[in-house]
């Protein structure tokens, strides 16, 4: 009796939610006739001109730095239907891509602080060709606008997926603008609305599901959502596909050297000791490409050595000359694969460094190894063999 009542109220519910996103994206339709008919309309608004021939060239790339104070002010004093105007100027102009995407952009910024939905309706092509400037943009006047009005934001994107805005896909066949909107909407709903994301999660198809819920990107990766965001992977997810989403999702956790949310999961979710040895192995690798830091390769080595630690202290030397491996063809990997060889004794990270080598440069090394057996079955790896 509970349970037909449960699934009666759930009914009802989503039965709530459809009707209330029918009224939505009837008023969003409205006010898509306005936008796309605007220049039919008695009384059409007056023209605002920019020069943007004048524009391009004083601040075109090809001129130098932009200083963009003035075309700022400009920008500012339009209207709403001005902003429209200058967008069409720009895109019936011949120009370079590059600066008609930084143009467009600047109009879309501007639009957008006054009116977030009429900015996205305007450009949502963008969307579907992927343009690297606007996309981003627009993903972010998204974002902002959820937060402020998520019942509109949410029927807009809706009405765009019915409408096939997102149609234009990668060779993998899946929109990524579309899918970075849905896991920053994701996110957002797990924090303000979590009741709606497991009714958004099941309407998409196997694939969009996938790579929404293994997306790196999101709107915020708050500490509370973490375990939700988990629990949420578990129920969508073939078991295979779960594992990789949230070995990727926990992985990317690991801050700056800060590994506390990571140990948070790993004493409350309920991994598997293999889904955490492959957390710790990417958390390791991804260390290593930390360029910008102004630590040494060896000091953020020995800082995600001593986390590992403390959860595979049988494991870490087998991790650390892995990742050591990956990247190819850089001496300062084998460097530090010798370093440890030789500050700890053991042969350890180097011989499982030697065994993910890709490098036959890296042959050399062998004769470093102590223990023959393992010298014998390194030589016997096909990228050391010599003819």
């Amino acid at each position: 009796m509970v349970f037909q009542q449960n699934a009666i109220s759930r009914a009802e519910e989503n039965i709530r939610i459809l009707k209330e996103r029918q009224q939505q994206m009837h008023r969003m339709e409205e006010r898509s006739a306005f936008f796309q008919n605007r220049k039919a309309k008695a009384g059409q608004p007056k023209e605002e001109k920019l020069d943007w021939k004048m524009i391009a060239e004083k601040y075109a790339g090809k001129n130098g730095s932009r200083d963009i104070t003035a075309l700022d002010k400009a920008l500012a004093e339009l209207s709403r239907d001005g902003f429209l105007q200058q967008a069409d100027a720009v895109e019936s102009m011949e120009m370079d891509p590059n600066d008609r995407s930084y143009f467009l952009a600047l109009i879309a910024d501007k639009l957008a602080k006054i009116d977030p939905q009429l900015a996205l309706e305007r450009f949502s092509k963008q969307l579907a060709n992927e343009n690297m400037t606007l996309a981003s943009l627009l993903r972010n006047i998204f974002v902002k606008w959820v937060v402020k009005s998520p019942d509109a934001s949410i029927a807009w994107l809706d009405q765009q997926i019915i409408a096939g805005t997102f149609e234009n896909k990668s060779l993998n066949g899946i929109n990524e603008n579309l899918t970075i909107l849905e896991n920053r909407l994701l996110f957002f709903l797990l924090s303000n609305d979590p009741a709606r994301v497991a009714t958004r999660i099941a309407a998409m198809s196997e694939d969009q599901r996938m790579a929404v819920l293994s997306s790196s990107y999101s709107f915020s990766r708050t500490q509370e959502n973490d375990l939700p965001f988990i629990n949420l992977v578990r129920s969508s997810l073939t078991n295979e596909e779960a594992r990789s989403a949230i070995c990727r999702y926990v992985s990317g956790l690991a801050n700056g050297g800060d590994y506390s949310r990571v140990d948070a999961v790993f004493s409350s979710a309920e991994l598997t000791g293999g889904e955490k040895s492959v957390i710790a192995h990417d958390i390791m690798a991804n260390s290593l490409q930390s360029e910008m830091s102004e630590e040494g390769l060896i000091t953020r080595l020995d800082r995600v050595r001593a986390w590992a630690n403390k959860y595979f202290s049988e494991d870490v030397d087998e991790m650390t000359g892995q990742a050591l491996a990956l990247p190819f063809n850089d001496s300062k990997y084998a460097d530090a694969a010798v370093h440890y060889q030789e500050s700890t004794g053991s042969d350890a990270v180097l011989v499982a460094y030697l065994y993910q080598s890709r490098d036959p440069g890296d042959g050399k090394l062998i004769e470093k190894v102590k223990d023959p057996a393992q010298r014998a079955m390194l030589e016997k790896r096909p990228q050391y063999k010599t003819k």
